[in-house]
């Protein structure tokens, strides 16, 4: 039985982490180790995991000053005495078999395989299901994709939360693979995409046993961030999306809800200097950068401003800015 490490970031959470921990520690998969990060938690989050790690030995805390969610992973990475590795928030559980049955997706405990599991998202203040996000028992090998597999690495890749999958610490390492500390959003994705270029398989099993709380004041939710911050973890994003495919020879336009998403991030930084009425010079200048052939290839919008977004997207600048203010502001 291989020792897998358990990663929880820690910070406000004091109402919500003795459910976390007592979730992870009943795991029918007893061997892990579960690693605790205390960001420099105001509240008593760190005291109950330090009473934690005195009855039970699986637990370790670490403590620090406050850093941010990717510092805090990372640090819990680089101690992690183990040889695969999962990510839970600290203000959500999982189901007592998750581990297991992420193991039993990759039984040989193949380094190069990634194995996926779904999850639900749950309102926590009426236990209402909001969405359930679940994969078929499924092996897409990456060096041989077939047009039956792109549905579904679409969706596996769409679903792109570090959650719900078993990372191998080995290639973490040897590849520096780490959350980017200069971002504060997307860097889930981005420590997902980077990994993704280095495995050769994902086995995906219909299990659903994470369960992501949400109640509006999550304490890892993001919230409104000016174009700047967004332009940057597009940039990011884009270059590790483009690797992957690169690395299996993929066109972007098999992956559509991928591809799409991608797109979004920095059509959200464009919105967001008209949200926070930039001046006309910062608004053209983020367009003047934008890739319009891109957009218009990769871009699926489901949304009525997304949809009038792309519509207009060949116009001249001065005219989809001008357009834009009347959509948006």
């Amino acid at each position: 039985m291989r020792k897998i490490s358990v990663i929880v970031p820690v910070y406000k959470v004091e109402k919500y982490i003795s459910e976390c921990i007592e979730s992870i520690l009943r795991q029918s998969y007893s061997n892990i180790e579960l690693l605790l990060v205390d960001d420099g938690s105001p509240d008593n989050s760190g005291i109950i995991c330090d009473n934690y790690a005195t009855i039970d030995k699986r637990v370790r805390v670490i403590h620090q000053s406050n850093q941010g969610v990717s510092r805090a992973r990372n640090a819990a990475l680089r101690i992690a005495k183990s040889e695969w590795v999962t990510f839970v928030d600290s203000d959500d559980t999982i189901n007592t078999d998750y581990i297991e049955n992420l193991v039993r997706a990759n039984p040989t405990f193949d380094r190069r395989t990634l194995a996926v599991s779904g999850a639900t998202r749950i309102d926590r203040n009426t236990q209402i299901c909001k969405w359930k996000e679940e994969f078929d028992n499924r092996k897409i090998s990456l060096m041989s994709l077939s047009k039956k597999d792109y549905q579904m690495l679409d969706s596996i890749l769409l679903f792109g939360t570090i959650l719900g999958k078993l990372y191998n610490l080995e290639i973490i390492r040897s590849k520096s693979i780490q959350f980017n500390e200069c971002l504060s959003l997307n860097e889930d994705q981005l420590f997902f995409f980077k990994y993704l270029k280095y495995i050769n398989e994902i086995v995906s099993n219909d299990n659903v046993g994470y369960n992501y709380y949400f109640d509006g004041n999550s304490s890892l939710s993001t919230s409104r961030y000016p174009y700047s911050k967004r332009i940057n973890a597009y940039k990011e994003l884009h270059q590790a999306y483009e690797a992957f495919l690169s690395r299996f020879q993929l066109q972007p336009t098999v992956l559509k809800k991928t591809s799409s998403m991608v797109c979004s991030v920095y059509l959200d930084a464009i919105k967001s200097c008209y949200v926070m009425h930039e001046n006309k010079s910062v608004c053209l200048n983020v367009l003047k950068h934008l890739n319009k052939k891109e957009i218009y290839d990769w871009y699926s919008p489901s949304s009525k401003q997304g949809k009038v977004f792309k519509t207009i997207i060949f116009f001249p600048n001065f005219i989809i800015h001008v357009m834009l203010k009347l959509i948006i502001s």
